[in-house]
C-alpha cells in the first residue's frame, strides 16, 4: 500500500558554491510540498558554505547539516543517504535550483501511478543568461517500463544519466551505491538505480534548473577524465545488458557512438600529443571491427568520423578540429542552406500574390511566450485595421537572408519590425540582427511596432547607440512606436531626428477565451534572465509572505525555454499559460507580459518592478485604470497590496486608452503609406 504523504529526503552535497547556495536553498525550503527532510552535506568546503549551511539549519527545522572531510561528490551523496529518513529521495546539486512545485508534482506522479521512479525534464541555465530546455517537448506524462527506460538511458536524450531531476524510493537505492573517487559517477551508477525499478514516469515539465559550469569536467577535459568516462560507459553498458539482455545490440551500437565521441573529444583534451595518441589507440582497438551499416544510431558526422578513425586517424583529427566539439560548422552550414531555400520558396509565393502585403520582420522563433503573444497581437492588428493586406511574418532566423525577398516587397507594401524589448544592449544578438535587417530597407518606408529601448550607460552602450543613430538617420521614412514613456523620452533625447510615438504594447490586442471552474492559490512568475533584479534574500522574504497567505502555490514562467514548432503550438502554449493564470487567485510577477497575461484573464496581479522601466511605464500609461493590478517597489509592500486587490478578480477590463492608441497607430501607418 502506497503512502499518502511520504516524507521526501532532499540530499544536497555542498562544496565551494557560496555564490549559488542560497538560491538553491530558497528553491528547496519554499517547495509547495512541505514534508521534507533537507540534508546539506558539507563536503569539507573551504569557503563560507559551512557557515551558510548552519545558518539555514537554525531558521528551518527540516534542514540537517552533515559536516565531513572532503571526499568528493559520490562520498557526499552516500553520506546523505546513510542519514536519510525519508520514504522518497531527491538529489540536488548545490549550484542548481528547483521549480517551487517540483517535489509536489513528482511525488504526485509517483503515488498516482504507483511508480518506482519519476524523471522530470530540466532547463540548462547558461552563463550568458540564456535558458534552454534539454528536450524541446511539451505534453502529458509518459509511463515507461524498464526496457523502455533503459533504452532511453542508452540514447542519453530525454532520460539522461544525471542523478538529479529524479525521484527515488529510498528502499530501492543500494547502500553506498555511489562509487567514491570516480568522475562521471552518474553514468556509472544510473543503471544500478534503474535495476530494481519496473515502472517509470517521465514528466515533460521543466522542473529542475541546471547551471552550466563552463569550467566543468566536460568543458575542459583531460585524457584522465575521458578514460574515466569510457570506464563509466563500459560499466553502464555491461549492467544494462545484464538487466535486459534484449538491449545487448543497442548497447553495442551506443558503445560505438559514445566511443567515437570520446575519440573526437580527445583531440581537444588538455594533454600532450603522446597522451592523446595513447588514448586514441585504445579507442581505435575498440572501434576496429565496428561496421557502419550496423551502427544506425550514428549520425552522418560520426559515421564519417568512424570511417576516418578506422582507416585515416590523422585525417580524423583534422576532421574533428574543423567541425569542433559541438558540430557547429556542419549544423550551421545546413541551417544556412535550409534558410536560403525557405526564403527562396517564400519569394516565389510572394511573387505570385498580387495583393498588398504587411511584412513583419524579425519575428521570434524562441520560446518567450510574451514575445510570441506580440506576434499574435500584430496579426490581430493587421486583420482589424488592414484587412485587405496579406500578413507576411519573416522569422528572426529567416531575416538574416531577407535581402532575397527585397525585390518582391514593393513600395506599396507595409514593412514593420517586430514589437518587443530587444532594441539596445539587453539582448545584443537580437538587436544586431534587427539592425542588419533594417539596413536592407533604408530606401523604403518602415515602422517599428511598439518597443522598449534600453542602452547601458557604459562604453558598449554608447557604441551601440551611435550605430543605431547612424542607421535610423539613413532612412527615407522611419516611424518608431514605443510602448513606455521612458523609451519615448530616450528617443527624443538621443535620436532627435527620429519620429517616435507612444503606443500600447501589442499583446493588448489579444483577447484570451479561457474558462475556469475555480480560482485557487498563488501563481509565482518571476524571471531569472538578464532583466531579473529581485535579490535572493528578497525572493526568500516574498515567498515566506506568500506561504502565510496561500496554501496552494505554483510556479510558472512566460518562457517555455524551447522553440515551439509552429503557430498552432504557440497558440496552444499561450492558452495553457492563460488558463493557468485564470485558475489562480493571485499572480505575482516581475514580467511585463506576466502582468498583461494576468490582466487579460481577469486575475489579480501584484507586479514587482524589474530592471527595465517598461513595466511601470506600460502600467501607468495603459493599464492603471484596472484595479486588479498593483505595482509594488519592494517586497515590504506585498502584504498590504494583497489585501487591496484580491477582491477585484474577473472585473471588466478597462482598455479604452489602449484601444484608442491602436486606432491612432493604425491611422499613422495608413497616413505613411497613403492607405484609404
Amino acid at each position: 500500500m502506497q503512502l499518502t504523504q511520504p516524507m521526501v529526503s532532499v540530499i544536497v552535497p555542498v562544496y565551494k558554491v557560496e555564490r549559488y547556495l542560497e538560491q538553491c536553498l530558497v528553491s528547496i525550503v519554499h517547495q509547495s510540498y512541505r514534508d521534507l527532510e533537507i540534508l546539506l552535506v558539507d563536503d569539507g568546503s573551504p569557503d563560507n558554505c559551512p557557515q551558510l549551511c548552519d545558518m539555514w539549519a537554525q531558521r528551518d527545522s527540516r534542514i540537517h547539516v552533515i559536516h565531513k572531510p572532503n571526499g568528493g561528490l559520490s562520498d557526499a551523496r552516500n553520506a546523505g543517504l546513510r542519514q536519510a529518513h525519508g520514504d522518497l529521495v531527491a538529489f540536488v546539486d548545490s549550484d542548481d535550483w528547483l521549480a517551487l512545485d517540483m517535489i509536489e508534482k513528482m511525488t504526485d506522479a509517483m503515488l498516482r501511478n504507483q511508480a518506482d521512479m519519476v524523471v522530470c525534464q530540466y532547463v540548462v541555465a547558461y552563463a550568458d543568461g540564456r535558458f534552454e530546455k534539454r528536450a524541446p517537448e511539451n505534453g502529458p506524462e509518459e509511463i515507461l517500463n524498464q526496457q523502455q527506460a533503459l533504452s532511453e538511458l542508452l540514447i542519453d536524450g530525454r532520460l539522461t544519466n544525471h542523478v538529479w531531476r529524479k525521484l527515488y524510493w529510498r528502499n530501492k537505492i543500494p547502500k553506498d551505491v555511489f562509487p567514491k573517487g570516480r568522475n562521471f559517477e552518474d553514468i556509472y551508477v544510473m543503471p544500478e538505480l534503474f535495476a530494481p525499478c519496473k515502472k517509470f514516469v517521465y514528466i515533460t515539465d521543466p522542473l529542475y534548473f541546471y547551471r552550466c559550469n563552463e569550467n566543468g569536467i566536460v568543458q575542459s577535459a583531460k585524457i584522465k577524465d575521458l578514460r574515466d568516462c569510457l570506464a563509466a560507459q563500459e560499466h553502464a553498458g555491461e549492467v544494462i545488458a545484464d538487466i535486459c539482455p534484449s538491449l545487448a545490440q543497442q548497447v553495442e551500437m551506443c558503445s560505438v557512438w559514445k566511443t567515437v565521441g570520446l575519440w573526437m573529444d580527445s583531440v581537444f583534451a588538455l594533454d600532450s600529443a603522446q597522451e592523446k595518441c595513447s588514448f586514441q589507440e585504445q579507442l581505435n582497438e575498440k572501434l576496429k571491427h565496428a561496421k557502419l551499416q550496423d551502427v544506425k544510431i550514428l549520425g552522418k558526422r560520426k559515421q564519417l568520423a568512424l570511417l576516418f578513425i578506422q582507416h585515416f586517424p590523422a585525417l580524423a583529427r583534422g576532421y574533428s578540429k574543423v567541425l569542433g566539439k559541438d558540430d557547429n560548422f556542419l549544423s550551421d552550414f545546413k541551417k544556412l542552406l535550409r534558410l536560403v531555400r525557405h526564403n527562396l520558396r517564400l519569394k516565389k509565393e510572394l511573387k505570385k500574390d498580387a495583393s498588398p502585403k504587411f511584412v513583419v520582420l524579425c519575428v521570434p522563433t524562441y520560446g518567450n511566450l510574451g514575445d510570441r503573444a506580440l506576434q499574435v497581437g500584430e496579426r490581430c492588428f493587421i486583420k482589424k485595421y488592414f484587412p485587405t493586406y496579406k500578413p507576411v511574418f519573416v522569422s528572426l532566423d529567416d531575416s538574416s537572408h531577407v535581402y532575397l525577398l527585397k525585390d518582391v516587397i514593393s513600395s506599396k507594401d507595409i514593412i514593420a519590425l517586430q514589437a518587443g524589448g530587444n532594441i539596445g544592449t539587453l539582448y545584443p544578438g537580437i538587436h544586431n540582427m534587427q539592425e542588419s535587417v533594417m539596413q536592407v530597407f533604408t530606401d523604403r518606408k518602415m515602422i517599428i511596432f511598439p518597443q522598449t529601448l534600453y542602452y547601458s550607460p557604459d562604453a558598449e552602450g554608447k557604441k551601440a547607440l551611435e550605430k543605431t543613430r547612424k542607421l535610423y538617420g539613413s532612412f527615407e521614412n522611419l516611424k518608431v512606436f514605443v510602448r513606455d514613456p521612458a523609451s519615448e523620452h530616450f528617443v527624443q533625447e538621443n535620436l532627435p531626428n527620429t519620429d517616435a510615438a507612444l503606443m500600447p504594447d501589442m499583446v493588448l490586442m489579444n483577447r484570451p477565451q479561457v474558462t475556469h471552474k475555480k480560482r485557487e492559490g498563488a501563481l509565482i512568475c518571476l524571471r531569472g534572465d538578464s532583466e531579473a533584479t529581485l535579490p535572493i534574500v528578497a525572493r526568500d522574504r516574498l515567498l515566506t509572505q506568500v506561504e502565510k497567505r496561500f496554501t496552494k502555490i505554483r510556479q510558472t514562467d512566460t518562457h517555455v525555454y524551447y522553440a515551439p514548432k509552429n503557430d498552432a503550438d504557440v497558440q496552444k502554449l499561450l492558452n495553457q499559460s492563460w488558463t493557468q493564470m485564470a485558475e489562480s487567485e493571485l499572480v505575482i510577477t516581475d514580467r511585463l507580459h506576466g502582468m498583461i497575461f494576468a490582466l487579460l484573464t481577469g486575475t489579480p496581479c501584484i507586479t514587482i518592478l524589474s530592471k527595465s522601466p517598461k513595466v511601470e511605464g506600460v502600467y501607468n500609461e495603459w493599464l492603471k485604470d484596472n484595479k486588479m493590478i498593483k505595482i509594488i517597489h519592494s517586497v515590504d509592500e506585498f502584504s498590504q497590496a494583497v489585501e487591496e486587490i484580491l477582491t477585484h478578480h474577473d472585473e471588466p477590463l478597462n482598455l479604452k486608452k489602449a484601444e484608442t492608441g491602436f486606432d491612432e497607430m493604425a491611422r499613422e501607418i495608413k497616413k505613411m503609406w497613403k492607405v484609404d
